[in-house]
């Protein structure tokens, strides 16, 4: 094999019996389409064979373009450990990947007070030629920003609401298919007195909580009826969950056992309350009946002894949605910025069975 000092795009032309120019086209992710499948897969399959591909910089000084995504993260400990958000990642990294770009994480830092002005910096720089942030990142200062370059900007939606933001995509979770999916197992099954929505005391949970309630409304079912309780502990995050459902559910063991269904705003805060009832000889699924949310259980692999209920935010398909998005924007100058969503799907496991 040759050494890959020596290989070209003429010598891969060569080998594939077609011009350079073709070649090139084929290893951009922007003109791949206009070689038919037959030939691409030829001219890929030498290069492969060759070891060869064209370096970042290069197609970034011919193209004008970094092919890079930056994906802006403001608390970063808690967005890496977090499943929720690797899933995401992953599924953005996959559609980058498969289209010649590549994921670079841009830190904003821990000072909030600096935050705004780290990732203006950002948005305003060459590093990428998209980026990627949450909406929680986006106060007015960034969206003045936004509005005032070129470079798209895709953002994941941190709540179940409709965003207010305009000039900038925003990939949501539609939650009604499987809230609609939910109340049909519970209606005329479970007395709405005996149902509680348990959730962290912040406004995305307290959302999760007005969404449920909307959909049931759309069903004829009188969700004012269903219990609430927020609470709120010193630590909190993805990392402390469990740990909190726990302490919560032995703060609140006396009334929690007077329903028969606990919905939980997410997936660790319901094991914790299971562990909890567990502790004290009460069997969920059996004697109480428990929901949450995120499909924890099935990351990062299918689980098959995955025991919780759950409303299942497909985080990896919203990654995915949003690479496709992105790049979208980038390869037509596309700048409609309507949201776009991906269904969520309950799936129902033996802490509460059909």
């Amino acid at each position: 094999m040759r050494s890959k000092k020596n290989i070209t795009l003429d010598v891969i032309a060569k080998q594939a019996g077609v011009n350079a120019s073709t070649v090139s086209r084929t290893l951009n992710p922007l003109t791949k389409g206009h070689v038919s499948k037959d030939l691409r897969e030829k001219i890929l399959n030498i290069c492969r064979e060759m070891n060869y591909w064209p370096a970042m910089s290069a197609k970034a000084l011919a193209s004008g373009k970094t092919y890079k995504i930056g994906v802006i993260l403001g608390a970063i400990e808690e967005d890496l450990c977090s499943p929720i958000i690797a899933l995401t990642l992953r599924g953005l990294a996959s559609v980058l990947q498969e289209n010649g770009y590549a994921m670079t994480i841009l830190w904003a830092g821990k000072n909030y007070k600096k935050l705004s002005n780290s990732i203006a910096n950002f948005l305003y720089s060459d590093i990428a030629d998209g980026y990627v942030l949450g909406t929680l990142l986006i106060g007015t200062r960034i969206e003045e920003v936004i509005n005032s370059i070129s470079r798209p900007v895709v953002a994941l939606a941190s709540s179940d609401l409709p965003p207010r933001t305009d000039n900038v995509t925003f990939i949501k979770r539609d939650m009604s298919k499987a809230y609609r999916a939910l109340w049909r197992q519970i209606k005329d099954r479970i007395s709405l007195e005996k149902i509680v929505f348990c959730g962290i005391d912040k406004k995305f949970s307290r959302e999760r909580l007005q969404n449920l309630k909307q959909i049931a409304g759309e069903l004829d079912i009188d969700a004012s009826k269903v219990g609430q309780i927020f609470y709120n502990f010193e630590k909190n995050g993805f990392m402390a969950d469990r740990r909190n459902g726990f302490f919560f559910a032995e703060s609140y063991f006396e009334k929690l056992i007077k329903y028969k269904l606990i919905i939980s705003y997410s997936d660790l805060t319901a094991l914790g309350i299971c562990d909890c009832l567990w502790q004290h000889g009460i069997e969920p699924g059996r004697d109480i009946f428990i929901v949450g949310q995120d499909n924890i259980e099935d990351f990062p692999y299918k689980n098959q002894d995955a025991f919780l209920s759950t409303l299942d935010t497909c985080s990896e398909a919203r990654g995915r949605l949003l690479g496709e998005v992105i790049l979208k924007k980038i390869k037509d100058g596309d700048v409609c910025c309507t949201p776009v969503s991906v269904d969520a799907e309950y799936i129902i496991r033996k802490s509460f069975p059909v």
